[in-house]
């Protein structure tokens, strides 16, 4: 109900009509009303649109418009405003006409009273607040009507992506299965076969469809069907579970054929049952293969074994002949009595030199026979690095003298510092290396020693030459047994065992070595080895204090050997190198 005074606007020419309506509204006193005239229906629209109206009263006869014209062009307007029509026609025609044009209510200007014209305009508002009230919820429910329709065709297109998805996908497993080389079996809980694929004509010789409701046991070497029945049977009590197997298969034409199989429980989606999935792979040829490299292998350990016998052997042999070569010229050379002419002397020399370097070679491969056999032992100890290196740095600088070469240490790391080694081994390897760096220098040119630690786990050593350099593609050569990269042809003296013998002592106490070089700037030699955690160190003797960076070019360095305790200090570890491990195990305290 409408308790609120209503705001009308009565869009009429004649000044009398106006009047009558004005005194018809007047005769109610039900309802207040606030009542603006226009003449014409631009003023009515104008006026509409400075101003909110509950109800437009309409005259169809207008100076500027007239008839049911006047009517649509008003409704299109403001078509939620309610609009009755004033007229003097009594044409039941034009009024049905009216009410279809917009208008909510038709009246007779002669015919109506004060009560009928304000009932009229109530049921005229009331109606038009229903029917707005009404087409909102039609366009709501049309609004919802069109989201459901696009998310049901967004569905319905979604199901049909899918569904395309779904077949694309089967297809792809199909070509799959059908193309794959592997055997793909499908098993009832039982081991009878379900499916198979075309694979079991190239591995077995079996078209498919006769392997169909075959038990795959009776396919088996007798020996494999137990431990396959057995397998299948602990595989359905724990269905989630991957298994794997190695079995022998029969070849429709009698041979056997290894196969290695893998699987699992699943669902089989034919009829929603359990079944066992089996993918087996033929590797009869990677069995063989695997039997002729164990063989072979240990032919080949056999053949070390006896190599290394044979050096060791000859080794010893060659060393007491060697020996007493030696001793002879070395009296013949302090022979007092019957002194030697310079020919003789040079000749004695040269005999000395030969023999030393035999000597040097018999027992360098009498080492590395050693440790391809596994018989060298070495004691891996916590070992002060610092004295060490100053230890071979000194016994490097007569050898450097004799080629005018600088010499420098560079202890950048604490007198503290202690890493796990067996300390006559690794002198023997940085003596090789600093002997490497005199041999193939230039003249007057540089070796520098230097220590640095990798974080808190590792402790570099470097050694640091200017000599004409390693190519990249040789370095790899370098620590290989009896490689000397072309030096063999040069004055240059050596071996070629030294490096390959270092790599196998530094591996065996746990570091590793390597070698960083540029043709024309030298070469670096670095070895890495673990570091110990916690070590202390009590001064004795003169007192001096460790540095944290020492770098000395003199020949004396500075400092005395200090004595050097860790927590676990008390005891040597003795380790066994073995030439099939890159860590040495210990074999005895």
């Amino acid at each position: 109900m409408i308790t609120d005074s209503l705001r009308l606007l009565l869009v009429e020419d004649n000044p009398g009509d106006a009047h009558l309506i004005e005194l018809t509204l007047a005769e109610t006193k039900t309802q207040p009303f606030d009542l603006i005239r226009v003449a014409t229906l631009a003023e009515g629209l104008a006026r509409l649109a400075q101003q909110s109206t509950h109800l437009v009263l309409l005259d169809l006869s207008l100076p500027d418009s007239t008839g049911l014209e006047t009517l649509r062009r008003l409704h299109d307007y403001v078509p939620a405003i309610p609009i009755v029509v004033l007229t003097n026609l009594d044409d039941e025609l034009v009024a049905r006409q009216a009410l279809h044009e917009g208008a909510q209510d038709y009246l007779i200007k002669g015919q109506m009273d004060g009560p009928l014209l304000v009932r009229s305009m109530r049921y005229a508002i009331e109606r038009a607040a229903l029917y707005t009230a009404l087409e909102h919820r039609v366009r709501e429910r049309t609004q919802d009507l069109a989201r459901a329709n696009a998310d049901l065709q967004f569905q319905i297109a979604e199901r049909a992506r899918a569904e395309a998805a779904l077949h694309k996908h089967q297809e792809t497993l199909q070509a799959i299965v059908t193309t794959s080389p592997d055997l793909i079996l499908m098993l009832d809980l039982h081991g009878n076969i379900r499916f198979v694929n075309p694979a079991s004509q190239e591995m077995l010789g079996y078209p498919p469809a006769t392997l169909i409701e075959q038990n795959v046991c009776s396919f088996l070497h007798p020996d494999d069907r137990a431990s396959a029945r057995l397998l299948f049977t602990s595989v359905v009590r724990e269905p989630m579970k991957n298994f794997q197997l190695r079995v022998r298969g029969q070849h429709a034409d009698g041979h056997w054929v290894m196969i290695e199989g893998h699987g699992r429980v699943m669902l089989d989606t034919t009829d929603q049952s359990e079944a066992i999935l089996v993918v087996g792979r033929n590797i009869s040829a990677q069995v063989q293969m695997e039997q002729d490299l164990r063989q072979a292998k240990e032919e080949a350990e056999r053949a070390s074994r006896a190599k290394s016998e044979f050096l060791s052997r000859m080794s010893h042999e060659l060393r007491t002949p060697l020996n007493a070569i030696l001793g002879f010229a070395q009296l013949l050379e302090m022979s007092e009595r019957e002194p030697l002419t310079q020919q003789q002397r040079e000749g004695v020399e040269q005999i000395l030199r030969g023999g030393r370097h035999l000597l040097d070679l018999v027992n360098e491969v009498l080492d590395l026979a050693r440790i391809e056999s596994g018989r060298l032992l070495l004691s891996i100890d916590p070992v002060p690095i610092a004295p060490l290196l100053r230890e071979v740095y000194q016994l490097t600088l007569p050898l450097a003298a004799q080629r005018r070469l600088v010499c420098e240490l560079d202890l950048t790391i604490e007198d503290t510092a202690l890493i796990f080694a067996d300390r006559q081994r690794l002198s023997q390897v940085l003596l090789n290396l600093l002997s490497n760096a005199v041999k193939y220098n230039r003249e007057q040119g540089t070796i520098r020693l230097s220590v640095t630690t990798l974080g808190t786990e590792r402790i570099r050593i470097a050694v640091h030459d200017t000599g004409p350099g390693i190519l990249p593609e040789k370095q790899d050569l370098l620590f290989n047994p009896f490689e000397r990269l072309g030096a063999e042809a040069s004055p240059v003296h050596g071996t070629g065992l030294g490096l390959a013998i270092s790599k196998r002592l530094i591996e065996a106490m746990g570091g590793s070595i390597g070698v960083e070089s540029e043709v024309g700037s030298g070469s670096i030699f670095w070895i890495e080895l673990p570091r110990v955690r916690g070590s202390t160190v009590e001064d004795e003797g003169d007192g001096v204090g460790g540095n944290a960076h020492e770098t000395t070019h003199d020949p004396l360095c500075r400092g005395q050997p200090r004595q050097y305790r860790t927590p676990d200090a008390a005891g040597g570890r003795i380790w066994s190198l073995s030439p099939h491990h890159r860590d040495a195990g210990p074999v005895g305290a």
